[in-house]
């Protein structure tokens, strides 16, 4: 609950700081938002109707229009969950721009778009619960896709295949 009103809280923030004369801070902030495929959402828009995607979005975009220290670590759960395809292609840039900054992100991910853009794949099983928890593979993720031990890797492989021809 705490972090959806952090989230309201900044998307507020972001319309009170545009519509004030002679400031730039909140213009920013909403050509970060529209850059990152957040645009289409009005401002001051309840959090609770956003997905847990799109809600992790507004929190990074915000973080991308203040100063941000080299070495922060963001740890995102799932954000791809609810999202369009179009719209992991923003968030894949998104996290490729804090990345740039000198940041890191470690992301619990089942997308493959997200995974194969990443630098680095750890899979863990080789299922889940009392099944799972051992590393079964980890490196770029054509080495991850090249291991015939990993689940994730084969469906890695064909998912870049299918990408490849298209």
């Amino acid at each position: 609950m705490k972090a959806m009103a952090a989230i309201r809280h900044t998307t507020l923030w972001l319309e009170s700081n545009r519509s004030r004369p002679g400031s730039t801070g909140g213009a920013a902030k909403a050509q970060i938002a529209r850059e990152h495929g957040i645009g289409l959402h009005r401002l001051g828009q309840a959090a609770s109707t956003l997905s847990g995607g799109e809600a992790q979005r507004v929190k990074l975009a915000a973080d991308l229009g203040r100063p941000i220290l080299p070495g922060t670590i963001y740890i995102l759960d799932e954000p791809t969950s609810g999202l369009h395809p179009q719209d992991v292609g923003y968030l894949v840039e998104l996290l490729q721009r804090l990345v740039d900054r000198g940041n890191s992100v470690i992301v619990v991910e089942h997308n493959l778009q997200l995974i194969a853009a990443a630098d680095h794949v750890i899979d863990m099983g080789p299922g889940a619960g009392e099944d799972g928890g051992r590393i079964i593979a980890a490196g770029t993720p054509v080495e991850v896709a090249a291991n015939p031990q990993s689940l994730t890797g084969g469906y890695l492989k064909s998912w870049t295949s299918s990408k490849a021809m298209t």
